[in-house]
């Protein structure tokens, strides 16, 4: 009997050269699809928003771009993520710029695209959760609304709804509205 093996960090680091991008779900290689212009854009603007508070306050970094976070010890779970926030003390010193964060971050925004399913959006979530990730806000560009995960539960909102992510970002508020580009 063949014994099947499982992929690791490494294998999700190594296809990067053939243009393809990876998580790692349960030792297996998830290919991820490439984003259009307008989820691109939407992921600009929630980077800018945040990142101005962050930076006002020397709380930590934002990054954009499907950052890839190494959720377990074994390297059987890592997750990429539109935008993340890691507070200042949980950096990395130096030497990992190539490396996935291990860890989870405080905060994880993932951002709709047209083919993402509910069963994986909604895995993502749990995954982030579970690990450790204090706030997950998934944004639906189509309506222009939020849902904020936590681990006391999740609530959807829009238009003018306050949208807190402290104690994730500490001090961080914003409506809705402020995470959406302003129509041109």
């Amino acid at each position: 009997m063949a014994t099947r093996t499982r992929a690791t960090v490494d294998d999700v680091l190594r296809p990067a050269g053939e243009n393809k991008r990876y998580e790692l779900v349960d030792g297996e290689l998830i290919e991820m699809a490439p984003t259009g212009f307008g989820h691109g854009y939407l992921e600009g603007h929630v980077y800018s928003v945040l990142n101005s508070h962050v930076r006002q306050h020397n709380l930590g970094q934002v990054v954009v771009g499907e950052v890839l976070f190494q959720l377990d010890q074994q390297g059987r779970l890592a997750r990429a993520v539109d935008v993340a926030f890691v507070r200042k003390e949980r950096l990395p010193a130096t030497g990992v710029a190539h490396r996935p964060f291990m860890g989870a971050p405080d905060l994880a925004v993932e951002i709709l695209s047209p083919g993402d399913s509910a069963e994986a959006v909604q895995r993502k979530v749990d995954d982030w959760l579970e690990h450790g990730t204090l706030a997950v806000l998934v944004v639906y560009p189509v309506n222009h609304g939020v849902a904020l995960w936590t681990s006391r539960g999740g609530a959807t909102l829009h238009g003018d709804d306050d949208v807190d992510l402290d104690p994730a970002v500490p001090g961080f508020r914003c409506t809705v509205n402020d995470l959406f580009p302003p129509a041109s």
